[in-house]
């Protein structure tokens, strides 16, 4: 019997959609595949906008910390992944998503606004597979 090499898959955040994560207490983050594909990591924060709606947050990334209504992300840098986060709490409480419910939305580049939309209406709780688009 001849043997080969076997290789597993790369299991990685890459591999699957951009989606954003609402942590216990109202802390919001991106996946490896968000901050990836929407360059987060060159960004110190960003500006929240509310589609009430719709169900919808939009993200305007930034680095003016003198804007009005930055939030500063939070970084964590590993030798594998980088982490990064920002609090929710306030924008969470103003679209009515309770952020003890832990859910996951998709998340999608709007070029003509230049926002990261995270649409809520469609949101899962952490364990479930996220929404198909």
């Amino acid at each position: 019997m001849a043997f080969e090499r076997f290789i597993p898959k790369n299991f990685s955040a890459l591999n699957g959609p951009p989606l954003l994560s609402i942590w216990s207490g109202g802390q919001l983050g991106f996946n490896q595949a968000a901050i990836e594909t929407f360059g987060l990591a060159t960004f110190q924060g960003a500006v929240l906008f509310l589609d009430r709606e719709h169900y919808k947050i939009g993200i305007h990334r930034s680095n003016d910390t003198n804007e009005k209504g930055f939030v500063r992300f939070s970084k964590r840098i590993s030798m594998k992944t980088n982490g990064i986060s920002f609090s929710g709490k306030n924008v969470l409480d103003a679209l009515g998503v309770d952020p003890y419910q832990l859910f996951r939305a998709r998340l999608a580049l709007d070029d003509a606004q230049k926002l990261i939309i995270a649409d809520f209406s469609g949101a899962t709780r952490k364990g479930e597979t996220a929404p198909e688009k």
